[in-house]
């Protein structure tokens, strides 16, 4: 089942009954907008869970099995728990209770 939207029915809605999937698919140069001051992508079930919260001109956050992991705020983003990267480039004051570093370390300026 599908339905179909626009002039050259560049939005289009469909269900496939047969495996259950849905999809939304905005076939256009343009952006597709989804207009809320809040936000939420949740799972089907009737949980409560959030994976994805958005607040408009307030924070934006990250859910992995319902605990907040990523966290965005007017003074940048937190990171809850374990950050991985290959590579950081950080300017300003970097803050951490402790640091486990494996490798080179280049230090410019002072480290006191």
């Amino acid at each position: 089942m599908h339905a179909r939207f626009g002039a050259n029915q560049q939005l289009r809605i469909y269900q496939d009954s047969s495996s259950g999937n849905s999809e939304i698919l905005h076939n256009a140069t343009s952006f597709l907008t989804l207009r809320s001051d809040l936000l939420d992508l949740r799972p089907k079930t009737a949980s409560g869970a959030v994976y994805l919260r958005a607040a408009y001109n307030g924070s934006v956050y990250v859910n992995y099995a319902n605990s907040k992991k990523l966290e965005t705020s007017g003074v940048g983003v937190t990171v809850t728990n374990q950050l991985d990267t290959t590579n950081i480039v950080a300017s300003g004051i970097i803050t951490a209770s402790s640091l486990d570093i494996s490798g080179g370390v280049d230090v410019d300026g002072h480290t006191d």
